[in-house]
């Protein structure tokens, strides 16, 4: 990587340029090696510029509920969008929105922007490619190149769909993770390996199916690695690193049958709200961070929006329970938030594919920290606490229904309609 100027060497009225990459599906715990394999050492040759965050959480357990949190600054409570059906405010905060009014270029290279769900956020709708081999899409790196030529100021948003299922990675990097194609169960390979989707009512798995299914997983990483690399080459050649602001985040993360079942809300069709789900890797990369570090403050989805806004120089209004953390970015002595302020999580019963008569079936929890709270509105009202510090692995929660109800779940009720209510603005 060539040698970027420290940040007293930038001029104070720059406008910086911001690319937001997600990956779908991205679980925390393989954001750096599995099996003594390192997944993205594409990053070494940033690591210098590079804060990574440990407790980063998603607001929703599938893909667009998470993405609109993110794109807003807004909770699901207050932006409302819930199911495939469902679409942002018109008066909607979307950074994009914001940004094209300060004369930001928006490279419109996300395939969700077709969705009705990404609508109203300052993007027009953008053509669904065709399912490429995730190598072979260049739309990233064509439009960071086109940006360059251009000059002035882009906000690039690209959404990395090839780690969501089938978990089937090429051959090359199938094999780097050890993987004996005929050890694969015929129960995976006409499964995670084949489908985009793997309803719980449909398939089952035994536990001894955990490691190979982790390893299918993480070569997965492996391709998105090599995806990478010539984004971060680019990048780093002339100044276009000294200018702009790489976030590198997910939607939500995965379940890898530390409860029963792969996936997650839209893929499983059964919506939870488990760790392995919620905890996802979140790395900034700006020129201006001078040495790598690792912050463990928990940090949630809906802070990203006036974050990432700050970092850019264009200072945005803290929504509702969101916290701007961007000075912890740049300097090592900024401030984050309380340790143990109240997350809150929504979805509906199978994500994406909630079908209409459904409607009003949901899962919704809040946690801080040290417990969490689920509360699921399936067939019938089910109510879970979870002692986090005791049972960190969600394995023993407090059970109870509606007609059953002790005084712990009765306050715990109680909070989370409180956090609801406050997150929306009532």
């Amino acid at each position: 990587m060539s040698a970027l100027r420290k940040k007293a060497d930038m001029p104070k009225n720059e406008q910086r340029n911001l690319i937001l990459l997600t990956v779908d599906a991205w679980r925390a715990d393989f954001a750096d090696a599995y099996g003594g394999i390192a997944l993205l050492p594409a990053l070494a040759g940033v690591a210098q510029h590079t804060i990574r965050f440990e407790n980063f959480y998603a607001n929703a357990p599938w893909t667009t509920p998470a993405l609109i949190s993110i794109l807003t600054g807004e909770s699901p409570a207050r932006h409302g969008v819930f199911y495939q059906w469902s679409a942002p405010r018109q008066d909607s905060p979307g950074i994009a929105k914001r940004l094209a009014a300060k004369g930001y270029a928006l490279p419109n290279v996300c395939y969700l922007n077709s969705i009705n769900g990404y609508q109203n956020l300052g993007f027009g709708p953008c053509p669904i490619p065709d399912i490429a081999h995730p190598a072979s899409d260049g739309a990233l790196l064509a439009a960071l190149r086109q940006q360059r030529a251009r000059g002035g100021p882009f906000f690039l948003w690209y959404h990395y769909k090839f780690l969501h299922f089938p978990y089937w990675a090429g051959a090359a990097y199938r094999q780097r993770m050890g993987i004996d194609e005929a050890a694969i169960p015929p129960r995976l390979r006409q499964s995670v390996c084949t489908e985009w989707n793997v309803p719980r009512d449909k398939f089952s798995f035994p536990a001894a199916d955990r490691d190979i299914l982790r390893r299918l997983y993480a070569a997965e990483l492996l391709e998105f690695n090599d995806f990478l690399r010539p984004v971060l080459e680019e990048l780093a050649s002339g100044d276009l690193m000294e200018r702009t602001t790489l976030v590198l985040t997910a939607d939500h993360g995965d379940e890898h049958l530390e409860h029963g079942h792969v996936g997650h809300a839209s893929t499983a069709e059964h919506a939870t709200l488990y760790e392995e789900i919620l905890h996802v890797p979140l790395l900034v990369v700006d020129s201006r961070i001078g040495m790598p570090r690792s912050i463990t403050a928990r940090i949630q989805g809906l802070d990203l929006y006036s974050t990432m806004l700050s970092l850019i120089g264009e200072p945005a209004t803290v929504g509702h329970g969101a916290f701007d953390f961007s000075s912890a970015i740049l300097d090592p002595a900024g401030t984050l938030p309380d340790p143990d302020r109240i997350f809150y999580f929504h979805s509906a019963r199978m994500g994406f594919r909630t079908p209409r008569e459904k409607e009003g079936q949901i899962i919704e929890g809040i946690s801080d920290r040290k417990t969490k709270f689920i509360a699921e509105h399936y067939d019938a009202a089910r109510f879970m606490l979870y002692d986090l510090a005791h049972d960190p692995g969600e394995r023993e929660p407090s059970v109870c229904t509606a007609d059953r109800e002790e005084p712990e779940f009765l306050s715990a009720r109680k909070a989370l309609e409180e956090t609801r209510a406050a997150l929306a603005g009532r």
